[in-house]
């Protein structure tokens, strides 16, 4: 794949979650917050999240793959936004568990190495305990 395909791919994916963002902001912005979800709520929640997720660490991989920039930086962003919104935070972490269930049924590794770097760096912000904003933009780039 070329550096202009990657490009293109990218815009795709950031449309695509800005899309399906855009189709429930009172849900994204209600989960991200970590307020109670009904349970007809929380699966369409699961999947925006489930999609953020992908797309980060899909940039990662072009990213090492390509050259084209340093994969701990999107790790890094990705944990900082996991740091400022509970609700993400709450969902990673439920997705840690259920790979390292599965990693135990099987015997073997589930966590991708994207998510150890995510984890790394949450621990760091966790040290660190930097301010949150008040303001909690989000963004996928």
């Amino acid at each position: 794949m070329t550096r202009s395909g990657t490009g293109s791919s990218v815009v795709e994916s950031v449309n695509s979650l800005a899309t399906l963002v855009e189709s429930n902001p009172k849900l994204w912005r209600m989960g991200l917050d970590g307020s109670e979800l009904s349970a007809e709520n929380e699966p369409a929640f699961r999947a925006m999240v489930t999609a953020v997720d992908h797309h980060f660490a899909n940039m990662a991989q072009r990213w090492a793959r390509l050259a084209i920039g340093n994969p701990d930086n999107i790790a890094e962003n990705y944990a900082y936004a996991v740091y400022v919104h509970p609700g993400l935070r709450n969902a990673f972490i439920e997705k840690l568990a259920f790979l390292e269930s599965g990693a135990t049924a099987f015997g073997g590794d589930r966590q991708r190495p994207f998510h150890r770097r995510v984890v790394v760096s949450l621990e760091r912000l966790d040290a660190l305990s930097p301010e949150i904003p008040e303001t909690k933009a989000y963004v996928f780039w």
